[in-house]
């Protein structure tokens, strides 16, 4: 009997301590999911203020940060004689940057995703020879094992930054055939094998694909679509087309777009945020028909994507349209089965490029937050029922039903309050527990209004909320790339 007592004792306390203050015993809890983890690029040499700067993308909720190693600058211009470039720790080699960049991400609880890509002259430069590159991606490796010269460890490679172009990998057609694909698939084989023989349990990521292409002129390139299909053999209908196979893990694109989280590229070649979904379901068909060689499942990533912001950019998305979109964006990347999402970058650069989190400032110390880092660092959306279904329709923005979704800024498992407004106060409408991810969604029911609600999310017991977002549907637009 006193067995019996406390095992219903103990069932009833577990039942109570679930049930946030002043929630109920039906708050909905959700289910486990894929995480959606964001990153940031920093790109260049090392930024003047390193420590700050790794500090700042930890603060925006990031996972990772996403870091370049120039093959060209680590390497000796001239291969000198007796060199041996499978040996991290040859004289001939200047590891100082990858070092410091990588050893501050770590020391800030950062993942560090190392793209290696630009190769030396006398390794082919454009014409990147694979087995060069894979002898260079060994020395990488293991200078990066965890256990060479109390140097931290790196996990996650990339192979090459944007292999569809003609500056980073030529040439791409000869005769109207498309020859970077060949030779990028011979790269991702040796790059795979030289740091799976270092850690079976290193992630190979392939890919990081620009966007669009173009068939014209002596610069023509193909876009992610078509590079993606090619490369992975894969028709648009989802059929085999020959029978390699390529050793990886992630395949990664870099969806810019010029219009809102649903807009589309012009045309079957290219990826934009609308054809991510399309692009999941061609390397997913691919892992089926054993064109992928992985020992886990195979991964989708956004490697490189972000919005110009207005300001400063007088063309760029108007500032708080940009927040709104952003948070839309990771959802539907999730949605997508997307798992990471790498924003470009932390701070604006002087035209053209002004896709910052921070408004350019002095130096970072006296740089101003943008309103996409709320939304990029706890990214919530609420949309009607039909806007979830039929994004590009011109949804009903008055029904019932409301999909919220969102991710708590440290990915973690929190009690989260769904509130709404329609004018100077929040009213809770909902409680929901946000998963170990720090993922969590809900559809509700909410009556009919002649006004549009705003929604927000906000973490039970704290003063962390989301950015609010409105129940009122927003068309696409268009705004160029990089405005």
């Amino acid at each position: 009997m006193r067995m019996v007592t406390a095992i219903v004792f103990a069932s009833l306390l577990a039942a109570f301590t679930a049930i946030p203050a002043g929630g109920s015993p039906t708050a909905h809890r959700t289910p486990a999911t894929r995480p959606m983890r964001t990153a940031v690029y920093v790109s260049g040499g090392i930024p003047a203020q390193l420590d700050l700067t790794m500090s700042r993308i930890r603060a925006a909720g990031a996972w990772a940060v996403r870091l370049p190693i120039v093959w060209a600058s680590v390497a000796p211009a001239i291969r000198p004689p007796g060199f041996n470039p499978s040996d991290p720790a040859d004289p001939a080699y200047n590891w100082t940057t990858p070092d410091r960049l990588i050893s501050a991400a770590r020391a800030h609880g950062l993942e560090p995703l190392v793209t290696i890509y630009m190769a030396p002259s006398w390794a082919g430069g454009l014409g990147v020879s694979p087995d060069q590159l894979g002898q260079f991606a060994a020395a990488a490796a293991l200078r990066y094992s965890g256990s060479f010269q109390g140097l931290p460890r790196v996990r996650y490679w990339l192979v090459w930054n944007e292999p569809n172009l003609r500056q980073y990998l030529a040439p791409q057609y000869v005769h109207h055939r498309l020859l970077s694909v060949v030779r990028y698939r011979k790269m991702v084989n040796a790059m795979a094998a030289a740091v799976y023989a270092v850690h079976p349990d290193n992630v190979v990521v392939a890919g990081e694909l620009a966007p669009l292409g173009t068939r014209t002129g002596p610069t023509s390139h193909p876009g992610a679509m078509s590079f993606t299909r090619a490369a992975l053999c894969i028709s648009a209908k989802l059929k085999s087309t020959c029978s390699t196979s390529l050793h990886f893990d992630i395949w990664s694109t870099h969806p810019y777009t010029s219009g809102g989280p649903t807009h589309k590229a012009h045309g079957p070649d290219g990826v934009s945020l609308g054809n991510v979904p399309t692009l999941s379901k061609l390397v997913q068909a691919a892992a089926r028909h054993h064109h992928i060689v992985s020992r886990q499942r195979v991964q989708l990533w956004a490697t490189e994507f972000s919005w110009d912001s207005r300001p400063p950019s007088p063309l760029g998305v108007p500032i708080r349209l940009e927040a709104r979109w952003t948070a839309e964006a990771l959802y539907r990347l999730w949605n997508a089965h997307v798992g990471l999402l790498t924003w470009l970058l932390l701070v604006d650069l002087p035209r053209p490029i002004q896709a910052g989190l921070y408004y350019q400032g002095s130096d970072l110390t006296e740089a101003r937050p943008k309103p996409v880092l709320a939304a990029f660092r706890f990214p919530f959306v609420a949309l009607r029922g039909s806007c979830r279904a039929h994004p590009g329709k011109g949804c009903d923005s008055k029904g019932s039903r409301v999909f919220v979704w969102g991710r708590t800024p440290d990915s973690r498992t929190h009690w989260i309050s769904i509130q709404k407004s329609r004018g100077r106060g929040w009213s809770g409408v909902s409680t929901v527990r946000a998963n170990a991810s720090g993922i969590f969604f809900q559809t509700l029911d909410l009556p009919r209004s002649k006004t549009s609600w705003l929604m927000r999310a906000r973490i039970r017991g704290t003063a962390t909320h989301s950015r609010g977002f409105s129940l009122h549907y927003v068309p696409d637009h268009y705004y160029p790339t990089f405005g």
